[in-house]
């Protein structure tokens, strides 16, 4: 949650930004807002994404429906050009990236233009009245129907609903849909969305939308003792009040800041706790984008924004708060009050549960010690995916491979030696108290400085479960079985899978080792499950490797060729990389395992590969430079201007 506290600090002045710009348009509005997203962006991407798809919501809404003048635009592309001068170093690399993927930049912008005209064109449609605007939609429907024919749905339904709402419109003015466009364009999108909940809007099955059914009520009740649960993530009953209050006072005395914050709490809030068909709809209309970088659990990211909305509502409806009496006013400050005290007092648990979870800096050095390192824990959907990705602990210097030069998918030499090896057959010990925790004899210790590399033969067994390696001072590692990752060369059970983990110590003591499988399929017939697997062990060094890795920043490492050959190295292949071989620089390509490799001749080499950025990325990172340091000389000249100023 590191990233995720990161943007608490910038939230507020994302929100300060919208509720000024429904105020007062001006370009300091934008400004506020432009710098407070691009912070966001910086500390969170999936919190950022959020923050800027609600901001997109409520200034779209102010400009296609009442700042619709031509300056009020100009104003706005200006403050997008700024947050895309502060972000291009950012977002710059995740388009190169994307050309790396199955995926890409393309699809994005295929995906999100036309949902994004469309749903303008409808709101324009009920603002105008215009047949225009209504065929630019339906146009607008098309083009996204080719990429996603749910959503494509979805935009067309609103769109007839739109051309009934503007001609009823006109036959009955007591509707007043012209004094209530924001109300009445939310409502609109919502109520298409319902329509086509029954053909299958957007999909049928939505993880997030299982997470949130699945945490409730939970969600709306007192923290847990040990502040562990994913429920426990919520903003608590003092905002849950100050929401309630700011809610009823932008009902009975309603301005435009309220109206389109308030709006902005009611989709979020619906997102939060479900409601039947409302919460499948808003949860199931999330753009797919979106939905990869949050994960299934969307409402981690988004229950921050609805936190600093509740705030900022509080706030606006406090200031049109119908009732005057000094009893009422009093008696709500009160309930405010006591609701937050109740919500500081339900955050001592997390901090009691800090405390209770604290290490001391040697358990913290020892788990931080290279063997006890994940060098794979994830793979983001921008990098090409690599078949040896394994959800474990693996030695880096045996992920650096020599491949034929004539058919790079074979490798020309294989990593590892194996002539001084000993057998040895690991049978499992039943734990009477834990049924499925198998013990696995004979155990484990590593001398100091000793690497040593498992190569197992699995027999015909249901291998359901963890396989976990662990010892004192920090020593822990675990592999899923029957397959530790979801690619075709990560460790599993499988013939085709490879079978070798590797244990090494760098400590100055015996390492002792435990193997211990968690079964979670026993025996149906109650029998022992008998010998694990017949294990080769072979003890080896860096210097005996194929490849003698000497370093991961920059990447450096020594090889002997017998004839020109190809080094893949552990690193992904992206853009950018530049690599020397005996001085001389080379060429980098991807493997055909979407690593970069480099081709050595024959002979003895040695091989350093750096990331140095394309041209583009490096002309970002000077465009976000020079706009960052700008806005903090425009900054500082306005300070002095007001400290200069007299009161």
């Amino acid at each position: 949650m590191q990233m995720t506290f990161m943007t608490f600090a910038w939230l507020p002045v994302v929100m300060y930004g919208n509720a000024r710009l429904l105020q007062r348009e001006d370009f300091a509005g934008w400004i506020w807002l432009s710098t407070g997203l691009a912070l966001v962006w910086l500390s969170h991407a999936p919190i950022g994404a959020w923050a800027t798809l609600c901001t997109l919501g409520v200034q779209g809404l102010r400009l296609l429906t009442r700042d619709t003048q031509w300056t009020a635009w100009r104003r706005a592309g200006a403050g997008s050009l700024l947050f895309g001068g502060l972000t291009a170093f950012y977002f710059w690399p995740l388009a190169e990236l994307s050309q790396t993927s199955s995926g890409g930049t393309g699809y994005v912008i295929g995906y999100i233009l036309p949902l994004t005209v469309g749903l303008a064109a409808v709101i324009r449609h009920l603002a105008t009245g215009r047949r225009s605007w209504l065929g630019l939609a339906v146009l607008a429907t098309a083009g996204l129907w080719f990429m996603s024919r749910s959503h494509g749905r979805w935009l067309g339904t609103s769109v007839v609903l739109a051309a009934g709402v503007t001609t009823a419109d006109m036959r009955w003015p007591a509707w007043r849909v012209r004094e209530r466009l924001p109300e009445w364009s939310v409502a609109v999108l919502v109520l298409g969305g319902l329509l086509m909940l029954p053909f299958g809007l957007p999909v049928d099955e939505i993880p997030a939308l299982a997470v949130v059914q699945g945490l409730f009520p939970a969600s709306l009740q007192p923290v847990s003792g040990s502040g562990r649960g994913l429920a426990d993530i919520q903003i608590g009953y003092g905002l849950w009040t100050v929401l309630l209050l700011g809610l009823i006072a932008v009902a009975i005395r309603p301005t435009w800041e309220g109206r389109l914050f308030g709006l902005m709490g009611l989709v979020l809030l619906a997102m939060s706790v479900p409601v039947p068909g409302l919460t499948h709809f808003l949860l199931g209309t999330v753009p797919d984008p979106l939905v990869d970088i949050s994960s299934s659990t969307l409402w981690v990211r988004y229950i921050p924004l609805l936190a600093m909305v509740a705030v900022f509502l509080g706030f606006i409806g406090g200031a049109a708060w119908p009732v005057r009496s000094s009893r009422a006013m009093v008696g709500l400050a009160l309930l405010a009050g006591l609701a937050l005290g109740w919500s500081l007092r339900e955050s001592e648990k997390f901090v009691r549960h800090g405390y209770r979870v604290i290490n001391s800096a040697e358990e913290v050095s020892a788990f931080y010690r290279p063997e006890n390192i994940r060098l794979y824990s994830f793979i983001l959907r921008n990098l090409p995916a690599s078949p040896y990705m394994t959800n474990g602990v693996v030695d880096y210097l045996l992920e650096s491979r020599l491949l034929r030069a004539a058919d790079p998918t074979m490798e020309a030499r294989p990593p590892v030696d194996w002539t001084r090896t000993r057998e040895v057959t690991f049978t499992t010990k039943v734990d009477d108290r834990t049924p499925g925790r198998l013990s696995l004899e004979p155990k484990l210790t590593l001398a100091p400085g000793e690497r040593l590399l498992l190569r197992f033969e699995f027999f015909d067994k249901p291998y359901t479960g963890r396989l976990v390696c662990q010892g004192p001072n920090g020593f822990y590692r675990e592999y899923f079985l029957p397959a530790a990752g979801f690619f075709a060369k990560s460790f599993g059970v499988a013939p085709e899978r490879p079978k070798t983990i590797a244990l090494w110590n760098t400590s100055d003591r015996p390492q002792p080792v435990e193997l211990i499988f968690l079964c979670e399929e026993l025996p149906a017939d109650g029998s022992p499950f008998g010998d694990f697997a017949k294990v080769t062990m072979q003890p080896y060094t860096a210097e005996q490797l194929a490849v003698n890795t000497l370093g991961l920043i920059p990447y450096r490492a020594r090889a002997h060729a017998d004839e020109p050959m190809y080094l893949e190295t552990p690193r992904a292949f992206i853009p950018g990389y530049s690599a020397t071989v005996n001085g001389a620089y080379t060429p980098v390509t991807r493997s055909p395992n979407n690593r970069s490799m480099v081709k050595l001749p024959a002979g003895d080499n040695l091989v350093e590969l750096r990331y140095t950025g394309t041209p583009a990325l490096r002309l970002a990172f000077a465009l976000s430079a020079l706009c960052w340091c700008a806005l903090l000389a425009v900054g500082i000249q306005a300070w002095c201007r007001q400290a200069a100023t007299p009161t």
